[in-house]
């Protein structure tokens, strides 16, 4: 469906330092669009979905910061790397709501309120990160509060990929366990909707 590729996409994101964050969003909106495409009442993953596309540029700042000393290119403006920290944290929190909003409700309609609570708090704790980081972007790079940053990257990147992999170990099953009993259930009534014809056509025959 799409949620084990998004998880698989947040581990990338713990690789920003090397640039590799660029293809953790390109795995998750390509994910989310695979989840919206079969969950179209809940429209927050296709919002995750977009959210998580317009990552994709700002992100291509990380990977020239990673390889610009290596490759003798120029040095990028600190206004540029500023509105980059700002646009990825912001991004980020449209993403993490939009997928948590969606997710907590399927929980909750499904009576798993506990997990519900737990899609709803990793939203609420990728928002608080998200301002620390937005706050660090114009900080120094040094100091508690960078320090906070890069430990607070690891914890709410993990929160996020844990709450979609346990999206893929139980919506996901759920989802596909319902679509082979409704084709089970269809290829029955067509066999059993062929005796019936079979018979009553013998019947015709034996009047």
């Amino acid at each position: 469906m799409g949620f084990g590729l998004c998880a698989f996409g947040y581990a990338f994101l713990m690789l920003e330092h090397l640039g590799l964050d660029v293809a953790g969003y390109v795995l998750i909106s390509v994910g989310f669009f695979g989840v919206a495409s079969e969950l179209k009442a809940y429209k927050g993953y296709k919002i995750a979905a977009f959210a998580a596309a317009a990552c994709v540029p700002f992100a291509l700042f990380n990977l020239y910061l990673t390889i610009y000393d290596y490759a003798s290119l120029p040095a990028l403006p600190q206004p540029v790397i500023v509105v980059k920290g700002v646009a990825l944290a912001l991004l980020a929190t449209v993403l993490s709501f939009a997928h948590g909003n969606s997710t907590s409700k399927i929980a909750a309609d499904g009576g798993a309120k506990t997990f519900s609570f737990r899609a709803l708090a990793t939203a609420y704790l990728t928002a608080l990160y998200s301002a620390l980081k937005i706050a660090g972007a114009f900080a120094p790079a040094d100091g508690t509060l960078a320090a906070v940053i890069v430990f607070g990257q690891y914890v709410v990147v993990f929160l996020n990929m844990w709450l979609l992999f346990t999206c893929f170990t139980t919506i996901t099953t759920k989802r596909r366990q319902a679509i082979e009993e409704e084709i089970i259930e269809r290829e029955t009534e067509k066999i059993v909707r062929k005796k019936l014809l079979k018979k009553k056509g013998r019947n015709e025959d034996e009047a």
